[in-house]
C-alpha cells in the first residue's frame, strides 16, 4: 500500500527539519512551503510560490533560510526570519 502525504489538500514534495530543530517545512505540489514549529506542531509561516511545483527544499545551517528548487529548473532562497 502506498501513502502520500498532503498539507493543505496539496501532495507534499520534499519535508525539511530546521538544523537547530525549531521548526520544519513541507513543500507541495502547488508551488507553496509550509512551515510549523517542531513543538506543538504548530503554523509558523506559509510562504506562497508562484504555482510551479516544488520537487526539493533544504534549510541552511543558521535555520534561517530554505532554497528550493522547482519543476521549472527554478532555484528560490526563502528568508525564513524575516
Amino acid at each position: 500500500m502506498k501513502h502520500q502525504l498532503q498539507i493543505g489538500g496539496e501532495r507534499v514534495n520534499s519535508v525539511v527539519a530546521s538544523p537547530d530543530e525549531r521548526w520544519f517545512a513541507s513543500a507541495s505540489g502547488n508551488g507553496d512551503i509550509f512551515i510549523r514549529h517542531t513543538a506543538g506542531n504548530t503554523p509558523f509561516k506559509t510562504l506562497y510560490g508562484d504555482g510551479c511545483s516544488i520537487q526539493e527544499i533544504v534549510a541552511t545551517p543558521d535555520s534561517r533560510y530554505l532554497l528550493s528548487g522547482g519543476a521549472n529548473g527554478a532555484v528560490k532562497i526563502w528568508d525564513i526570519a524575516g
